[in-house]
């Protein structure tokens, strides 16, 4: 009750603050500590729904306002495992969130990327591990909610004849888009993607 934390955005469902009390200890912990802020701090920043912690104040007389930084989820990543294709599901920076948070009739709200053969190499809260699945996150980013009236459906990782990396864009109903290469990794004439989103 002494700790207060910036409002969870909606798409989170797990209580983050309850979680970091209980994975940190931290009640145990005692106002008068002088490194209660800076534990505070840390364990806030360890949870997998935290990007930052922009700052935690002690406030007189007894409280610490934790102010954060929650990650947005802009995609889902197909992985195929035992037999069973499913969905994981990544914010801007390829960060894996936790899949407990979504309920199965929200994945239309969200691109799908396709990077072949991919799983995470860490857990929730991590980097995803594969370029590919970075580089499909932030041209997710760039298309934003925009993907839905274009009626796009799935961001894929293609390999040209001479091995070059670069990305298509399917639709629902089978179309495809050649995108090209992923934001901020454009080679010379090619154009960025705010010009390629303002064709679309």
């Amino acid at each position: 009750e002494q700790i207060v934390v910036t409002p969870q955005p909606a798409w989170i469902h797990a209580d983050v603050k309850a979680e970091v009390i209980r994975d940190a200890s931290l009640s145990q912990l005692s106002l008068t500590d002088p490194k209660c802020a800076e534990r505070v701090g840390q364990a806030f920043a360890m949870h997998s729904w935290i990007e930052r912690v922009v700052r935690v104040e002690k406030q007189y007389p007894s409280r610490i306002v934790v102010e954060v930084a929650y990650r947005s989820p802009i995609a889902a990543v197909e992985v195929a495992g035992g037999g069973t294709a499913g969905l994981l599901f990544v914010d801007a920076a390829g960060i894996l969130l936790p899949s407990q948070d979504f309920a199965e009739n929200q994945t239309r709200n969200f691109l799908r990327i396709d990077a072949g053969r991919t799983a995470p190499s860490g857990v929730e809260g991590m980097p995803w591990g594969d370029a590919k699945v970075v580089k499909g996150a932030a041209i997710a980013a760039a298309l934003g909610e925009r993907f839905k009236d274009l009626s796009l459906y799935k961001i894929v990782a293609t390999t040209t004849s001479t091995g070059n990396e670069q990305f298509e864009l399917q639709t629902r109903d089978g179309g495809r888009i050649i995108w090209g290469h992923a934001p901020a990794n454009e080679p010379l004439g090619e154009p960025t993607a705010s010009s390629k989103i303002a064709r679309l």
